[in-house]
């Protein structure tokens, strides 16, 4: 017995089925380069697309200003959401098709980033401060 192909329906389109939609948007991803701007009217799909994730309160915080291409660390395209904080937030495309919740990999990952996130940020401000200790005795 075969798999049946399920559709996806977005607030500003619909697909036959999720490859459909998962082509649709890596086209659109391959449009732009990494730091562009995506215009107004793929904005629009985009942000319909972005209401499918599984985080999107967190995600989109305050609201989203725009969009924007962006390398991931793996030197994958992805979208970025930029916040109308001025903040960016990456996210995946496949994940909104999808909306598989993440591995147990996944979130053992997500915990120990949130773990040491912190520490991170305060061995990077206290190396901040040595160098600008180091920079004023020189001037």
């Amino acid at each position: 017995m075969g798999g049946r192909s399920k559709p996806e329906e977005l607030a500003t389109r619909s697909f036959e089925k999720q490859g459909d939609a998962t082509a649709f948007f890596k086209a659109m991803l391959n449009r732009y380069r990494p730091g562009e701007r995506v215009r107004d009217e793929d904005g629009l799909d985009v942000a319909a697309l972005l209401e499918r994730h599984t985080e999107y309160v967190a995600k989109v915080g305050y609201g989203v200003s725009h969009f924007q291409l962006m390398m991931t660390e793996h030197g994958t395209q992805c979208f970025r959401i930029i916040r109308k904080d001025g903040r960016g937030k990456d996210f995946s495309y496949p994940h909104c098709i999808s909306q598989r919740p993440p591995s147990r990999k996944q979130e053992v990952a997500q915990a120990l980033r949130r773990t040491v996130r912190f520490d991170l940020y305060k061995a990077r401000d206290n190396r901040k401060r040595e160098a600008d200790t180091l920079a004023s005795e020189f001037e």
